[in-house]
């Protein structure tokens, strides 16, 4: 945890922030590897929040979040390049 408590709540909210961005990223262009990319960084960013604040279900649940992005993003970064 931050020595200033505020310096946690500014981390809290860029993180709510680009995983609100990231989220309106993929729902536009499902298939983008960055924003698959960015959403896994930020879901890990999460689960740091969470164990900080001692919220020990949040960070289970943030987990397997982060998991199925991972999965998606590995499928995503993997995909056979479209046909001509």
């Amino acid at each position: 945890m931050p020595k200033e408590r505020v310096e946690f709540e500014r981390a809290k909210e860029c993180s709510n922030r680009g995983f609100q961005l990231v989220s309106k990223a993929i729902a536009l262009t499902p298939r983008n590897e960055s924003a698959w990319s960015y959403k896994t960084n930020i879901l890990l960013e999460f689960i740091k929040l969470a164990e900080m604040s001692r919220q020990v279900q949040h960070k289970r649940e943030l987990l397997r979040q982060y998991d199925e992005a991972l999965k998606e993003t590995t499928r995503v970064l993997n995909r056979a390049p479209a046909s001509p």
